[in-house]
């Protein structure tokens, strides 16, 4: 995306459909205009997702187990 960011820029007015659709196409063969990119960030997301499904999940089976004994203090 930084090399191709020109291409992608109103201010140069070579704004096309044919760039915006190559920027955004994770199937985009020659990972142009920002694909590459949008797919590594793609992936990055997806990992985050998962690590954050399995810590909700953990938080709720602990938040749902079954008490345990409480412990009582031993009398003098």
């Amino acid at each position: 995306m930084k090399s191709e960011n020109a291409t992608l820029g109103a201010a140069s007015a070579a704004v096309s459909s044919a760039n915006a659709k190559e920027a955004i196409d994770r199937n985009n063969a020659s990972k142009t205009k920002g694909a590459k990119e949008l797919g590594e960030l793609n992936t990055t997301i997806d990992e985050l997702l998962r690590t954050a499904n399995d810590v909700v999940t953990a938080a709720i089976k602990e938040l749902t187990a079954a008490p345990t004994k409480p412990i009582v203090p031993a009398k003098s």
